[in-house]
């Protein structure tokens, strides 16, 4: 079974996640210690990220 994670603490994404993804990950990790303008720019770069490799044959908006 695994330990929590402490609460200020954020968890590392899995060693073997696309290099991609990690990266935008990594984008909203210290999304809460952020001041609260910039989470929606991080949010969308995010989503364009995880939408581009989930759906690399469809354009993304």
């Amino acid at each position: 079974m695994s330990q929590p994670t402490p609460p200020d603490a954020a968890p590392a994404p899995p060693a073997d996640a696309h290099p991609a993804v990690a990266e935008a990950l990594a984008l909203v990790a210290d999304l809460d210690a952020q001041p609260l303008e910039l989470h929606h720019e991080r949010l969308s770069r995010v989503h364009e990220v995880l939408h581009g490799v989930l759906h690399p044959a469809i354009p993304a908006r």
